[in-house]
């Protein structure tokens, strides 16, 4: 689908590498003990979300696959997107206003596959995601999210393409 690559891109273009790209996989997060770890417990106050923001604060944060996180998540998520701040285990404040926050998800596209083999149009695809956005998310956290952006699957040449530019990358590191 190219969700996780295009965020990859979007750093690439907004700080000239990777580097500054900060990347959460949601399913490592499927627990509240495992929330927990975004802003840290009392065993580890070190949150993995809130310190890098702090390491980093001018980045591009990629949450990939976010409806597979548990519910907790999406409470620390709220501050984050209403306040642009969230307070880690050891009572600091971490700012998230100049992090771009990305959430990747496959919600929406089973619906999109019965389709049979029939092309999808972009406004349809795009009600389909949106629709199962507003039905899987809570309105508080739906609605501050910016935008939902449909991608279209990959087909054969698209993976071609892909499989070449990533063979280039592979062959002219030193």
């Amino acid at each position: 689908m190219g969700k996780t690559e295009a965020a990859k891109a979007l750093t690439r273009l907004l700080y000239t590498d990777e580097s500054h790209l900060v990347r959460i996989d949601m399913n490592e997060l499927t627990t509240p003990h495992a929330a927990e770890q975004l802003v840290g417990t009392f065993d580890s106050p070190d949150g993995r979300l809130t310190s890098a923001i702090r390491r980093q604060p001018n980045c591009v944060i990629l949450l990939d696959e976010i409806e597979k996180a548990h519910p907790d998540v999406f409470d620390y998520l709220l501050q984050v997107l209403g306040e642009g701040r969230l307070t880690d285990a050891r009572g600091r404040v971490a700012d998230f206003r100049s992090a771009v926050i990305i959430m990747t998800s496959n919600l929406g596209a089973s619906e999109q596959d019965s389709n049979l083999g029939f092309e999808v149009s972009v406004e349809r695809r795009q009600q389909i995601y949106l629709k199962a956005a507003q039905q899987f998310f809570r309105p508080e956290f739906f609605n501050r999210i910016d935008e939902v952006v449909a991608f279209r699957n990959l087909d054969p040449h698209d993976m071609e393409k892909i499989v070449a530019i990533q063979l280039d990358q592979v062959l002219s590191r030193d």
